[in-house]
Order: C-alpha cells, then structure tokens, then sequence
C-alpha cells in the first residue's frame, strides 16, 4: 500500500467500525422494544444507548478533523434505502453547491464519460461485497467543468445478518499526482528518444564490467547488433581494442577501467575497434562513475565520437605536408610563410632566388624593409584585415631591387594558425612578379585615356558637324517647300517643279545620313534613350513603303508589303526607333538588290507576345562567312564583291538596326545566301496599345491664318531667316524677324510696353551671347510675358538640350531642317486659324478656263490618272505631267491641283489624293470619278 493511502485505510476502517456498531445498537434496541410489554414499562434504560451516542459523536469529530487535515472527502451510500451521505471535502472536491441534496446518481453523472463504465464495474463489483476496491478515475468539477483525477477506495458494512447494508468511500485528490507522473512519462520518453537519436554512443557498464545497455549510435559506431554488444565486457577480446600506434590496449588504459577504479571522470581517450568487417573504428572516449541513492558505486556510463574521418584525414594531411614540403620547394611561384610582425618562419627556393639571398639570410628577419616606403602602410592594412570570416587577402607591392630598380609583386595572403581566441598566429604567402603586366596596364591606360579623348573630340565634332550641315539644309529643305507652293501657283513647267522636289529629297536623304551618324554616336555613348509612345502600325508600314516606293520604282523592282490581318493596329513602341530600323532595311534591300528583282516587307504578329517584321530581298546575298559581321559598324556590302563600285552609304544603316532592335528589348536575324538575296528579321516586344489618332501630311496651302497674328522669329543665320519669311508669307503670317537673344527681348519688352503681347516666340537655341534657352528663362521672369508660347529649334538633337528647353518653360523643340508637318499643326495650337485645322478651298468653283478642245482631253486624261492603282506611283508621275501640259499656256486653278495630286502623291497621302482628283473632276463639270478604281488592298505591289 502507498503510504498517501494509510491514512485513508484508517479512516476508512473507523467509519466501518462505528457503523458496525450503529448497527448493532439498532439490533439490541429491535429485540429489547420486542421483549417488554408496552403496558408495564414505564421507562427505559437508556444508559447503554447513551454511551454509544457519545462514543459515535467523539469518533465523528476525530473523522471529520482527519477529512479536513488530509483533504479526502467520506461519503455513504445506504444500499437499502438508497440514501447517500457525503462529507463536507465530497462538496468542495467535486465543485459542487453545498444546498444541493447529493445522491449516488448524482455524484456517478459527474465521472468523465471516457472512465464511466470503468467506474460502473468498479461499483457494481463492491456492492455485491465481492471484495474492498482501490482505483484512480477522473471526474468533471460541477462548477468550472474543470478534468480532475481522484484516487477511490471503498468498504461494505454488513448487517448483522451477513447481508450488505452500507458501502463506506473515500476520495482524494489525486490531480497533482497524475500530472507529475505525465511529466515524468514525457521527460523518460524524451530521455529515451535522446539516448536513441543522438549521435554520440553512450554504454553503461555494471560493476562487473559488463555492458548492459548501448544506444543505436554505439551499436552503429561499433558496428556490432544490441545483442552482440549486450552482456559483453568493455574490453572483450574479440574486440580487438588497439591505440593510436597499434599496439593492444591493455585493462588498465580501457576508459571504464580507469573511471571505476579511479572513481572519477576519464576523458578523451583515443582508441581503435576493429569491427567485424576487420575495419577499424576510431573513437575518442570519456566515461564517469554511477552512484545509487545510497551514494554506493553502480557502475559506468562511457560516451564516445566516431572519429574515423578525422582520423584518416589527419593521416592523409601528415602525407600531404610531406608532399607539400617538396612541392613547395619545386615552385617557381614565392611562397612563405611569416609572423604578424613580417618576420618570416619559411621561404621556398624560388623566393630565395627571386631576393638573392639564402634561408638563412631570410628566415627569422622581416620582409617589410623590402618593400617601398609608401606601400608599406597599405600591405600592413590588408594584412590586418585578415580574420576568420575573411582569412584571404590580395594585394600588390612594389620592391626595390638590390641595384635600385622598382619591380611589381602581387600577393595571396591567407592566415594558416589559429590562436584559442581566432587571432591569427602565422601566416602564408604566395607572390608573383607582375611587373611586365602592370607596365601594360599602364600602357593601357594611356591609350584608354586618349580613346576617350578621342571619343569626346569626336562627339564634339558630330555635334559641330550636325550643326553645321542641319543649318544650311534647313535653308534647303525649307526653301524647296516654299519654292514647290509657288511654282504650283504660278503654274511653271511639270520638269521645274520635278526638279525642286528632287532637291527636297535630296536633302531629307542628307538630312538621314546625319540622323543615322548621330544615332549610332548616341548609340556608342549610351545616351539612346527610348520614347515609347501609341503606334499605327499599319499606317507606319504603309507610309515606310510609299516613301520607300519611288526609290524601288526607278530601279525597276519589284516592290511589295504584305500586313497580316491578325497584326494589331496600334501598338506601343518608340516609333522613330521603329521606323529608323525598317528604313534602314529596305535602303540596304533596295541598293544591293539588282533590277527586275523583288522586295517584300512583311509585317505580322508572330505570337501574344511578339511582333515580327521581315524585309526580304533576291538581292546579292552575303556570305557564310561575312554574316556575323554585316551588324558591325562601317561594314558596306561592296566590299564584299571585287568588282563593285557602289560606295553610297555610311556603312552604319546595319549597326544602326542592330543596335535600336536591343533597345527595344527586340533581336534581328539574318539568312542569305550568296546571289540569291536575303531575309533581315526583326522580332519586337508585342504591347497592345487602345489609343488611336489620325496621321496627316500637312501641306502649306493647308491652313488660313488671322492676319492679326504676331510672331517673333529669333535666327540669327540670314540664310535660315529669309527661309522661315518665305514659309510665314506663304501662309499670310505677319513675323519680326531679330538675329540675338538680346534684339528679340528688346521686340518683346517693346510690345509689352504698348499694352499688346506677341502671339508665339520661334527661336533658335544657339545664338550667340544670350541663347535661346537664357532667352525663354528672362522671358518667363515677367509675369505678363509668362504665358507666351515659346517653340525653339535646333540642330542639337541631344537629349540634355532638349530637357535644358523644357525645363525653363520652352513649349515644344523642334530639330532643324524644320519639318513642315511638325511645324504648321504647332501653329495650329497657338495661333488663331480662319478655319481650324481645315483645309482651305483648294481651287474656285469656277470654270477651268481651258478650251473646250483640250477640256474633253483633259477629262479622259484625268480618268485614266482615276485608273492608276495608287502604288502606281511612276505610271502615277507621268500621267500628272502629261495633264500639266495641256493645262500650259492657259489660266487654269487645274495647275494647282495637279501639283497637289502630286505631292500627294509622293507623300504617300491617298486620302489627299482621292481628295484633289474630286476637286480636279469638280472644277470639269465632270462626274467621271470613280472612287473604287483607286486601289486600298493591304497586300500592295510596285514595279
């Protein structure tokens, strides 16, 4: 029995005892009550009942003191009658209110439903008196719910007939008890998946020397099952134990031997097993004695580390320092190895040679005194920088020579010893002589330094060279416009106005190799950047084709573009980049494909994610050999051939393609064969774009100005201003012309003086003394020339003079030669328009002034122009001349219209074509127009 449960059993037995002889009271009362005769008894003997009563009182009292002191509750159940009496310690046990009438159900519906057919069993087998119980089952409080475990023990009272009349119970609180015994459950299990899992082997040894339990890490460490291991002495022979030398180890040198007989901890010992594969299994052990709880020896526990690997490899680093020592000396690299003070403790035969000096001059003496003066500090530094977590270093020095001269080393440092604290105790070194090498770097150097200049010298001049040629085109570009809208008014012969158009191209050509040169400066720079904005993409391949067209034309090629109806209509992208690509392709397409030969250019949408553009030729081809250069810059493809005399070009329209392609996040690819033409393919990232706007060649005669208007007009090339005259006089536009920033803040501040502002300031960024630039910014300075609409104009294209513009409140930037099409929708925005954005009535309506003789001519001649497929674009040409000549000699607006169906034509504008042909057919009386004839097919051909 537990002794918690003796004073339990006590009480227990005293409740049986006083019951016991409330019973037999009872009994003896029954049978005096039965032997007297009610009528002669006048009283009663109570004596004996008294006592009993008082003999139950003092024996209550001691019981109720005893539930009180050791906390068990009493309870009784009358198994005749049913009733149930429970102490005070059942209420406070159970949680329960003390007003409740407790019955044996009652205090049974309170058992955890996981332990009540136990405790049911339990009761049943002690009322049928079969024997007294003791059992532990848990119970749910009655007032928090709260699980708690109780220890039960019970009794059954006899009558005096043998037969049960009570069952006596005591219950304790047993909760506190459980739980230690769960804790103490949990902690064996963790000691014992401990023992299982660790990697250490752990053997405990009795006092007769005999293993009575390993882990499975022993039994893996020794290579041996449990029960091979079990039972067996530390020192078994079969064992083989052996030390470090080989030699047996004998019982006294055994790590459990010296800890019994020591009687204290014995550690680190290093021995050898050999398994039974004859393996040898090294081991570093240690063992500490066991004592009982009577402080008696109980034997050994012994703990041991599978040192094998370690071992093997410290054999093998004992074979390879002895490999080392007589590679290092075979080197011709520097090694050594020194303190942190530089004295050194090894030097190989090279460093020795490399120093003129022997061993023994060298060890034991510093190497610091051989390096400069001013590379000292520095090594020391990189020296110092050492350290566990960065144990290597490299660093160059500079030595002096025993006959002066200055030699280059490069060394490999790393710590090799380590103090208990980490500090690095010595050092080891590899050096080199570099000499050779850095006398090359600064060669190198040299020449970097004057590539750059170089470089910059050459920007320099692109800048100046783009300045000067864009000056005088722009005089060019801009004058042919001009003269073009007078020649078609003044009705001059059809070879005149051919003629100026030639020179308007030529200089838009001109106007492109430069574009091209500072494209491909900016590209080597890495000053390109990307412009990404809503694209037409059909439109753009339309309009590359018709300018391309006339080219294509006159060299008598087949000329097609096919668009795939899958290909998206507006994406985003850098649209000059784009268009500068596939230009450049189909000028190299058109120069070096011969005549009577195809071109096509191919647009579609290769998947969800990818634009696909392809120009395809049957021109010359390129080699094999020569394609993974073509891409490089100044590559022409004459060179290629012995007797070609073609020279044209910049050599740059390739590079310049390859390179925008990368910017654009694209790839460009070649296939050729030689005489059989070539494929470029172009593959862009694909983004769909929903934005959607009109694109329109915008023509002189297009737009009607207020003639109240103020322009100031700030260039100070006389060239360039009479140009800029022309064109405003050809649209009825009033301008003050002024050659420095100076003059023109004097025309501004004049017209402020008077109480009237000016209308739009265009001026040139580069003038001298004051620029444009320093001009908007003092412009912006008075509050009532603030808003002021300024549009300058340049021939620097960069990117920081344009942001320099913007920046100081300069609206728009255009770069010369002046664009008329960027130009006039600019004027557009901040000038007032008689008719906005409105072409202005192209001719009268009124008769054409031709004879009728030539009047019907004119209109069968003008039907077959209606015929033309618009791609037509010679066919187109020849029959606009034939009508000019009818129309010479004669009063006719037709001269004008004809002239506009033209430039129409060449712009690749057919809206505006269709459109003047109408006017054309208008001004005849005619009704022989028929739109359909004019061709709109997306898959377009030329010869």
């Amino acid at each position: 029995m537990k002794d918690e449960d003796k004073p339990k059993q006590h009480l227990i037995s005293e409740l049986k005892a006083l019951r016991q002889q409330l019973v037999d009271m009872e009994d003896k009362q029954e049978k005096l009550l039965n032997s007297l005769e009610l009528s002669s008894i006048a009283a009663k003997d109570i004596t004996e009942h008294k006592q009993v009563e008082e003999a139950l009182q003092q024996t209550t009292r001691r019981l109720l003191k005893a539930q009180s002191i050791g906390k068990t509750g009493f309870l009784e159940w009358n198994l005749e009658t049913g009733e149930t009496y429970c102490s005070d310690e059942i209420y406070n046990l159970y949680g329960i209110d003390p007003q409740i009438e407790l019955n044996a159900d009652f205090i049974i519906s309170l058992v955890h439903p996981d332990d009540f057919e136990y405790v049911r069993m339990n009761l049943d087998a002690a009322t049928e008196g079969n024997k007294d119980l003791n059992f532990d089952h848990r119970m749910i409080r009655h007032d928090n719910g709260e699980v708690i475990w109780v220890h039960a023990q019970t009794e059954l009272v006899r009558d005096a007939n043998g037969n049960p009349k009570y069952l006596l119970g005591a219950v304790v609180d047993i909760t506190e008890r459980k739980q230690a015994e769960e804790e103490l459950k949990k902690s064996q299990e963790t000691l014992q998946s401990l023992f299982n899992t660790i990697s250490e082997g752990i053997v405990w040894i009795n006092t007769e020397g005999n293993i009575i339990q390993a882990n499975p890490a022993a039994q893996r460490i020794l290579g041996l099952q449990y029960s091979e291991v079990n039972k067996k002495a530390d020192i078994h022979p079969e064992w083989k134990i052996i030390r470090e030398d080989g030699t047996p180890v004998s019982l006294e040198e055994m790590v459990g031997s010296r800890a019994m007989t020591e009687n204290k901890l014995a550690q680190n010992i290093i021995m050898g097993i050999q398994k039974n594969n004859d393996t040898i299994a090294w081991i570093n052990a240690s063992a500490a004695p066991l004592w009982d709880e009577k402080d008696c020896f109980a034997g050994v526990v012994g703990t041991f580390i599978d040192i094998t690997e370690k071992k093997e490899m410290e054999d093998q680093i004992k074979q390879m320092s002895t490999q080392y020592q007589a590679i290092v000396e075979d080197q011709t690299e520097l090694i050594c190895r020194f303190l942190p003070d530089s004295t050194l403790t090894f030097v190989n035969e090279a460093y020795c040679q490399y120093f003129k000096r022997t061993k023994e001059e060298l060890i034991g003496f510093p190497f610091m005194p051989f390096i400069l003066e001013d590379d000292q500090w520095q090594v020391q530094q990189e020296i110092s920088s050492l350290s566990m977590e960065n144990p290597v270093v490299t660093h160059e020095r500079r030595i002096s020579a025993a006959d002066g001269r200055i030699f280059w080393q490069q060394w490999t440092t790393n710590g090799t010893i380590f103090d208990k604290k980490g500090n690095f105790v010595e050092y080891q070194s590899v050096g080199r002589d570099i000499t050779k090498r850095k006398e090359m770097e600064q060669e190198l150097l040299l020449m970097k330094e004057q590539a750059e200049a170089a470089n910059t010298t050459k920007s320099q001049f692109l800048a100046n060279m783009s300045h000067e040629i864009r000056t005088p085109l722009n005089a060019i570009i801009g004058f042919s416009e001009v003269l073009l809208t007078q020649a078609q008014r003044s009705s001059m012969p059809a070879g005149f106005t051919e003629k100026l158009e030639h020179i308007r191209i030529s200089g838009q050509a001109l106007s492109e190799i430069v574009n091209n040169i500072l494209d491909f400066s900016k590209i080597e720079s890495g000053k390109s950047e990307i412009v990404i904005e809503p694209i037409d993409v059909k439109q753009l391949i339309r309009n590359i084709y018709y300018v391309n067209k006339v080219q294509a034309v006159e060299k008598d090629h087949h000329f097609f573009y096919q668009i795939d109806p899958d290909l998206p209509q507006w994406i985003r992208s850098d649209r000059q980049k784009l268009s500068r690509i596939l230009m450049n392709l189909i000028n190299n397409a058109i120069k070096y494909t011969p005549e009577n030969k195809t071109i096509h250019i191919k647009a579609s949408k290769e998947n969800d994610t990818t634009l696909l553009f392809q120009v395809i030729d049957q021109g010359i081809g390129i080699p094999l050999e020569r394609q993974e250069h073509i891409f490089e810059p100044f590559q022409r493809l004459h060179h290629l051939f012995e007797n070609s005399t073609d020279n044209s070009g910049t050599g740059l329209g390739l590079a310049i393609a390859k390179e925008m392609t990368e910017l654009l996040g694209g790839t460009i690819e070649i296939e050729s064969t030689l005489m059989a033409g070539s494929t470029f393919s172009v593959r862009i990232p694909l983004e769909v774009s929903f934005y959607q706007k009109s694109d329109f060649s915008h023509s002189l005669t297009d737009y009607q100005f207020d003639e109240d208007n103020k322009i100031l007009v700030v260039e100070d090339d006389l060239v360039n201003q009479e140009m800029i005259k022309a064109i405003f006089d050809e649209l009825n536009i009033k301008i003050y012309l002024a050659r420095t920033g100076e003059e023109g803040l004097g025309i501004i501040m004049k017209w402020k003086k008077q109480g009237s502002l000016l209308d739009l300031v265009l001026v040139d960024i580069n003038l001298p003394g004051i620029n444009g630039i320093e001009m908007a910014r003092r412009i912006r300075q008075h509050p009532q020339c603030a808003e002021i609409p300024i549009i300058g104009f340049s021939a620097d294209i960069s990117e920081e003079r344009q942001g320099s513009a913007k920046s100081v409140g300069i609206q728009e930037y255009l770069i010369k030669p002046l664009d008329i099409n960027k130009l006039l929708p600019l004027l557009t925005r901040y000038l007032r328009t008689s008719n906005p954005l409105q072409p202005k009535p192209l001719v009268p309506q009124s008769n054409s002034s031709l004879p009728e003789s030539l009047k019907e001519q004119f209109i069968e001649g003008l039907q077959e122009l209606a015929s033309i497929p618009f791609y037509e674009l010679e066919k187109i040409i020849k029959q606009i001349n034939m009508l000019r000549m009818l129309c010479e000699g004669h009063n006719t607006p037709c001269v004008k219209i004809l002239s506009d169906i033209k430039r129409a034509a060449y712009n690749s504008s057919q809206q505006q074509y269709q459109q003047q042909i109408e006017e054309c057919s208008k001004l005849l009386d005619s009704t022989i127009f028929n739109r359909g004839e004019i061709s709109k097919s997306e898959n377009i051909g030329s010869r």
